[in-house]
């Protein structure tokens, strides 16, 4: 009951005090200024996102990236070689990934905060880019899974008896809270 009360005070509250804090800016610099840092504020957050999505793009191809054919070309005689690398990133890059992913989150919701118009949701968003509040934040958004984990390998040719694709041999665990 308290939890709801505070979030309706919040939700109310909110938007009142920015409107307090941009009219008291406004007759303490001017009307001007306060509007040039506030659409400044706008375009500086769409550029934060931008970036944001730029580095999540990164973070999801980069591990296939590196695991993908390529070819290599021998300078002396001229002759071309496709290279197969492991067909699959290692658990390792996957958690890296996974990481740089959130990072990117957390600075995409920076550049939300900052885009929005008002000073304390671009005091908040400032202070999320900071590289020690995202380390902070950041655990904070990863949940263990409770779905079902499969324990096996997979095989690319199935026996004759099957007709599918992919046969995926072991067995099946079911998540903690199942």
């Amino acid at each position: 009951m308290l939890r709801w009360f505070l979030t309706r005070v919040l939700v109310i509250a909110y938007p009142i005090i920015e409107i307090l804090l941009i009219v008291w800016a406004g007759n303490v610099i001017g009307w001007g200024w306060t509007l040039l840092i506030l659409a400044g504020c706008v375009v500086a957050g769409f550029l934060v996102m931008r970036a944001a999505g730029r580095d999540a793009l990164a973070a999801v191809t980069e591990p296939m990236r590196k695991h993908q054919p390529y070819v290599e070309i021998d300078e002396t005689t001229g002759t071309a070689r496709t290279i197969h690398p492991t067909g699959q990133p290692t658990p390792a890059e996957a958690e890296e990934a996974a990481a740089r992913l959130r990072d990117s989150g957390l600075v995409f919701s920076a550049g939300i905060l900052i885009a929005v118009p008002g000073f304390i949701s671009t005091g908040a968003g400032l202070i999320l880019l900071l590289p020690p509040v995202r380390r902070l934040a950041a655990p904070r958004l990863v949940r263990r899974s409770s779905g079902v984990v499969i324990v096996g390998e997979t095989l690319r040719e199935p026996p004759a008896e099957y007709d599918t694709d992919t046969v995926i041999r072991g067995e099946i665990l079911r998540g903690p809270n199942e």
